[in-house]
């Protein structure tokens, strides 16, 4: 595999989105009351972050990544995601005195890491792969 992960593409991409969908969501309210703020809001970054990386896959590598390729970046691109997540999660955690009781309870924690680590890692692996293979069918049909 001669691919590597652009770290600054993927950071600024998840980041930003992790910042400015909020954003974007309090700005609809209150100028047009739409409340659009969901829990599932907090997916997207990692899906278009990761779409966005399996896009550059496929631009580069000129193919699909294979199976065990796909998981393997998947599986960085969730540790990627999982570093600003927990560095604005502490941020928010220290930040809102009501829920210290919930950071310094290390079960809760831990519980918290596995479930969103495991949510990054299918999430990566699945939109990486349909990032790819968008590229891929637009070449093809490209040279049709």
């Amino acid at each position: 595999m001669t691919y590597k992960i652009k770290i600054l593409r993927y950071l600024l991409v998840f980041v930003g989105l992790t910042i400015g969908i909020p954003v974007l969501f309090a700005v609809l309210k209150s100028l047009f009351g739409l409340d659009l703020g969901s829990g599932g809001a907090s997916i997207i970054p990692v899906m278009i972050a990761a779409m966005v990386e399996g896009q550059g896959f496929a631009k580069i590598e000129k193919r699909r990544p294979e199976n065990k390729e796909a998981w393997n970046i998947s599986l960085r691109l969730a540790g990627l995601g999982l570093i600003p997540t927990f560095i604005l999660s502490a941020i928010f955690f220290a930040a809102t005195p009501s829920l210290h009781v919930y950071a310094t309870n290390l079960l809760f924690t831990i519980g918290l890491i596995a479930i969103v680590g495991a949510v990054f890692v299918l999430l990566s692996r699945i939109f990486f792969s349909l990032g790819a293979k968008g590229v891929v069918r637009a070449s093809e049909k490209a040279r049709k």
